[in-house]
């Protein structure tokens, strides 16, 4: 196989989810996409051609395959939402604060032969071991997460994992966040418990000093088992993962990780190693900075990452190899228009890209683990807990086109392949329509490459968007040429399709 990545833009939603009424009636309406672009001036056209203006406005001719995902976990959110991706249903949380869980959790942990206390008096909060707190989150929504934060210059982290796992077992809560960081202490820790809400009290993350260099930080999620995951079981066959961006924190695996946030870093992170890495290495992308931007109810910002992003896969697309795959997609919404600041659960696009890849449509996935399971055939691996393939829908064959009549192909002046020259008529230039028309008959002759050459620039004919960067107006030329044992009939081939799209004529 070729190398294959899962590109995420974080909130990235299509649309509300039918089920918004009874799950999460604040988002009923939401549509990032669509409210963005009707707030700024959106430009976003590599996207729009791989198939978001098909799935958005049903319009367009998609040069990727295409689709949307409904989401299986409960409400939105980016940890579970990323679960799912991964190929796991998780269950479905309650809200709880650690004035109704303190007890069982101090019971099983000193079951388990931890000492446990109570350092502050009149907080819920639990000393472990005079080096872990355990916690209410302050930083999400009220009862989502219990927070284990280790001093982890008296504790290794692996121990602090391991105290986690109990509390994990005794709650029914979204999350159980496990992190700690040897540039802080349990001192500083203890010094920055508050109370944010009643009855609500954890420690103060940001003023406890653990983020930045040396943060060490595990999800655990509600019933989630990361040995059945995609990424784990990637890893476990043998194939190289790496996690760029949220996807460090978020997915559970052994290999690279990088938790950059600024869009430009998470990019250029990933390029370098795309071009570094084996033939078989698969990258788990996230773009964070759309659903920061969501956050910030900001459409400017938004804008800017989405375009920003754009611009890269202009760039980037065509220099995918012969095998390779990109799935861009996204976790849940955020709709900065929608009146608050939190996630909106609406759909995701599904975009797969590849010149093995036709563009046809995958439909409506009713869940997100659907990729997850579809990115497990595709490397041969067994499929994990949750998820039904379309890789067999996207592998279909492209052949057809219209039947050469006669070979008008020569030589080239150096006689080394045969070439047709071409001035464009069509007044659009060369556009999606006649370029796709155009690959998809290059891709028939497998035995032979083709390529196009204009304004200097030489590309092959195995990309439509390779083949749109030449950026033919009405007026230029093009030379078609080809090199293989099917070399005459490749030519003549697509000169048909060119006459029959009325893209130009022969230039002697």
């Amino acid at each position: 196989m070729g190398k294959l990545t899962l590109l995420v833009l974080d909130g990235f939603g299509i649309g509300a989810m039918d089920d918004c009424a009874a799950v999460k009636p604040e988002d009923a309406g939401a549509n990032t996409y669509k409210h963005l672009r009707e707030s700024v001036q959106l430009d976003i056209p590599v996207l729009y051609r791989l198939g978001l203006g098909m799935l958005a406005d049903e319009t367009g001719e998609p040069l990727a395959a295409y689709g949307r995902c409904n989401l299986a976990h409960y409400g939105a959110d980016t940890f579970m939402g990323h679960q799912e991706l991964m190929g796991s249903k998780p269950g479905i949380p309650a809200k709880r604060l650690m004035r109704e869980l303190g007890p069982s959790i101090k019971r099983a942990l000193e079951a388990a032969g931890y000492k446990v206390e109570h350092p502050v008096p009149k907080t819920t909060v639990l000393l472990v071991e005079e080096a872990v707190v355990v916690g209410d989150n302050l930083e999400s929504q009220l009862g989502n997460i219990i927070n284990v934060v280790g001093d982890l210059n008296r504790m290794p982290y692996e121990n602090v994992v391991e105290i986690g796992k109990i509390v994990r077992e005794q709650v029914d809560t979204s999350r159980v966040i496990v992190f700690g960081n040897e540039k802080t202490n349990i001192d500083i820790i203890l010094s920055v418990i508050k109370e944010k809400h009643p009855g609500q009290w954890g420690v103060d993350s940001p003023k406890a000093n653990v983020y930045g260099e040396g943060y060490k930080v595990t999800h655990l999620g509600y019933g989630v088992e990361f040995e059945k995951q995609f990424a784990y079981m990637a890893e476990q066959a043998g194939y190289p993962v790496y996690r760029i961006g949220k996807t460090a924190d978020v997915i559970q695996a052994g290999g690279f990780s990088d938790p950059v946030v600024e869009t430009k870093d998470v990019l250029a992170v990933y390029r370098r190693l795309y071009r570094e890495r084996e033939e078989n290495a698969i990258f788990l992308v996230n773009v964070q900075e759309t659903d920061l931007a969501g956050h910030k109810e900001d459409c400017a910002w938004y804008k800017g990452v989405l375009e920003e992003t754009d611009r890269f896969l202009a760039a980037f697309i065509p220099e995918l190899g012969d095998e390779d795959i990109l799935i861009i997609t996204a976790d849940h919404g955020n709709d900065p228009t929608i009146g608050h600041s939190n996630h909106t659960r609406e759909q995701t696009p599904l975009l797969v890209v590849g010149k093995s890849i036709p563009p046809v449509s995958i439909g409506t996935r009713s869940t997100m683990a659907d990729i997850a399971a579809t990115m497990a055939e595709c490397i041969g691996i067994p499929a994990p807990e949750y998820g039904t393939s379309f890789w067999s829908d996207i592998r279909k064959p492209l052949r057809g086109g219209a039947e050469p009549a006669r070979n008008d192909a020569k030589r080239n002046s150096e006689g080394k392949n045969m070439q047709l020259t071409f001035r464009i008529t069509d007044e659009n230039g060369v556009h999606a329509r006649p370029a796709t028309a155009l690959v998809k008959m290059a891709k028939t002759f497998e035995n032979t490459a083709c390529f196009a050459e204009a304004h200097g620039k030489k590309v092959k004919m195995h990309s439509v968007l390779a083949l749109l960067s030449l950026d033919l107006e009405s007026g230029d030329t093009i030379t078609l040429s080809a090199e293989g044992p099917e070399e005459g009939e490749a030519l003549q081939a697509l000169k048909d399709v060119i006459i029959k799209e009325r893209l130009g004529e022969l230039y002697e």
